[in-house]
């Protein structure tokens, strides 16, 4: 999952789209059943799943990125925090009733301290 960017905020007015961390987990959910959907037929004994890459919007308590760039939000720091466990756990307790599941973290400018969970 690249770029899910959990507590992004946009609004349709400004930016011709809507996006918020519902939609987020909603398109990672889709995401994974999809891609699992498309490589039912084959035996699948090892899954490499990647974290990081901007799952989370915001990287401090300031509503920045890594580097300070203040970003719109649409709630707190923790609770992005928060989602993005429950749903790292959620798809990773899926996929291991599929296959061993190897994790690798990979750091990015929008989420590099807070997605070393």
């Amino acid at each position: 999952i690249a770029d899910l960017h959990i507590s992004k905020l946009a609004t349709k007015s400004e930016t011709g789209q809507s996006y918020n961390t519902k939609k987020a987990i909603k398109r990672a959910l889709q995401g994974v059943a999809g891609i699992l959907e498309k490589s039912s037929g084959y035996h699948i004994d090892k899954i490499f799943f990647i974290i990081g890459n901007d799952v989370l919007h915001i990287d401090s308590i300031n509503n920045t990125t890594t580097k300070g760039t203040r970003q719109d939000v649409d709630g707190m720091w923790y609770q992005a925090f928060t989602t993005a466990r429950k749903l790292y756990v959620k798809i990773l307790e899926n996929l291991s009733q599929i296959a061993d599941v190897h994790v690798i973290h990979c750091p990015s400018n929008h989420d590099y301290m807070e997605n070393l969970f």
